[in-house]
């Protein structure tokens, strides 16, 4: 009877703690002020889609895609129908979410007007509807946010497993704010936080089964969706299935039932939608080492701008908990097979033409196997309890230094869009490689505040147009509503950029390309001016037009790929 009661306190002490957990990651991570919603753009949309059409494809969207030339490599069209290019598995998975907030922002927006005064301040909409479209970056923010804190959560109860309440919440904080969870998985609807979780739960399912084996069976259902997520997850599929058949061979069957199942699924539904049995996009990435492959295995641990080991030094106690496991001969079966799916997976990651994840912020690639990670961190929180008094304040402050200092980088992820600038200037990562090995130019030292800081870079630009028999004239207001000056005379100059391209040849280059100089020398936040651009009709033909108002650092970045929204528009010549 005792130790009943004493099972059930411990039941609803942790059941507390779990949904606290839950709320305080939700809500710091949901309120963190940046959203880099670019890849995952059409993921809202896509599940939108489901919902009200009862399909995955983007075609009542046409006009929208067609406005965001920047991001059209976001779409893909398969079978005469418009298509989100990436893996569906986090948006169609977040769909009970999705509905929710479709259905519950009308009431909340009638009763509560502040929230709407806080929605159009984030998302800068002064005017319009306010739905899931029209602000999906901060329902992918929120989305995202709950996929980490449900991970949050799991990881607490895998950490309970081994260490007590106290430690086991320092660990689940580890994860929530000192890694790539906060400042990447939720920042926008990757398949990131998705993916975190079903992994997260596979391991705590796998930790349960070794006091009752017949849950083991269960852990196929969050593989497969882990798969459906991020194609990258076949590693824990094929190394977990190996270990599943090794030391459950009793259940085995069930539980490949349930895997085999659900892929196929996943494969039926991919072949009828792109005729292919998986998405394009999973064999976007390629698994062939090339000429980078040496480079990137240590860029994805050690580059100062990409690092694990850099930007959450923290998991060099992960490290550290391994030897312990060894030493202490502790090292069982699922940890060799866990320690076989990481060093697997930095091979992977390290073979990818795009290693350093393009335009992100960090060791993005690593965020998948974070729960493996946090669960090899584990042993360190023990150690102490073996050292004597001076040892122990020694060591502990060295793991509390270690993880301050992911909160720090993480932090600035999370918060400071100056980090996220980094990528575009001096010029874009993509084109300048060796910009991943400066220890001058941290990404996430970027201060706040510089002449490149946070949000200095937004325009709204309104167009009103006039044409004569010669010439199409297009008079167009551009506004600063950043918080910085924009200055004309820099060493990269600063213009109002207008790109034209052919209607049906929006993914080539611009048919024109013509700039405008600024009106003045500097422009300062809430200051607009007009800016006319003149067009001869014979310099373009016949034809059907789409053409797009920008402005310009030359030599850097267009606006529109940090975050201002381009005014497009079309026209006919006849």
């Amino acid at each position: 009877m005792n130790s009943t009661s004493e099972s059930r306190r411990w039941r609803a002490f942790s059941t507390v703690i779990a949904v606290a957990i839950f709320l305080i990651v939700l809500s710091c991570h949901f309120m963190s002020r940046n959203i880099t919603s670019g890849d995952s753009i059409y993921t809202i949309h896509t599940a939108m889609s489901l919902i009200h059409e009862g399909d995955l494809d983007l075609d009542e969207y046409a006009g929208d895609i067609q406005t965001r030339i920047n991001q059209s490599y976001t779409v893909t069209k398969r079978n005469g129908h418009l298509y989100y290019a990436y893996p569906v598995g986090a948006p169609v998975l977040s769909i009970p979410i999705i509905l929710l907030v479709d259905r519950a922002l009308p009431p909340l927006l009638s009763a509560f007007p502040t929230i709407e005064h806080y929605i159009r301040a984030r998302m800068d909409l002064p005017s319009g509807p306010i739905n899931a479209i029209s602000i999906h970056g901060l329902v992918e923010v929120f989305v995202a946010s709950i996929w980490v804190a449900l991970t949050a959560v799991c990881l607490f109860f895998v950490a309970r497993t081994v260490l007590p309440a106290g430690a086991a919440i320092a660990a689940t904080i580890i994860f929530a704010f000192g890694t790539a969870a906060w400042s990447s998985a939720s920042r926008a609807l990757w398949p990131h936080g998705a993916s975190m979780f079903m992994l997260a739960a596979t391991l705590l399912m796998l930790l349960r089964s070794k006091k009752t084996p017949g849950l083991i069976w269960l852990t196929g259902i969050p593989l497969a969706l882990s798969f459906f997520i991020r194609p990258t997850n076949f590693l824990s599929i094929a190394f977990l299935t190996m270990f599943v058949f090794s030391h459950y061979r009793r259940y085995f069957w069930r539980y490949f039932a349930v895997l085999a199942g659900l892929l196929g699924a996943f494969f039926l539904f991919s072949y009828t939608t792109y005729g292919t049995l998986v998405s394009p996009a999973y064999l976007s990435q390629g698994l062939v080492p090339g000429s980078r492959f040496a480079e990137g295995l240590l860029g994805v641990l050690f580059s100062p701008s990409r690092g694990l080991l850099i930007f959450s030094p923290i998991f060099l106690f992960a490290l550290f908990g391994v030897f312990l496991k060894i030493r202490r001969n502790r090292l069982e079966a699922l940890d060799k097979y866990l320690l076989a799916i990481l060093v697997c997976h930095w091979l992977m990651v390290g073979s990818f033409p795009r290693w350093w994840a393009g335009w992100s912020f960090g060791p993005r690639y690593f965020s998948d196997v974070l729960p493996y990670l946090i669960f090899f961190l584990l042993p360190a929180f023990e150690f102490p309890l073996s050292l004597t008094r001076a040892k122990q304040w020694a060591f502990n402050g060295a793991l509390l230094g270690f993880a301050t200092f992911g909160f720090f980088v993480h932090f600035r992820g999370a918060m400071h869009r100056d980090v996220l600038l980094w990528n575009a200037f001096p010029a874009s990562i993509d084109l300048t490689l060796e910009r991943l090995w400066d220890w001058g130019d941290l990404q996430f030292l970027r201060r706040i505040g510089n002449e490149h800081g946070d949000f200095t870079y937004k325009a709204k630009i309104e167009k009103m147009s006039f044409s004569d028999n010669a010439d199409l004239r297009f008079l167009i207001r551009v506004s600063n509503i950043g918080t910085c000056r924009w200055k004309r005379k820099t060493d990269h100059v600063l213009r109002v950029g207008c790109r034209i391209y052919r209607t049906d040849e929006r993914d080539a280059t611009p048919v024109l390309d013509l700039r405008n100089e600024l009106p003045q020398d500097t422009i300062r936040g809430g200051d607009s001016f007009d800016s006319i651009f003149i067009i001869n009709k014979r310099t373009l033909g016949k034809g059907s037009y789409t053409i797009e108002f920008n402005l310009v650092r030359e030599n850097v970045f267009w606006f529109e790929s940090i975050g201002s929204e381009s005014l497009v528009d079309q026209f006919v010549i006849m």
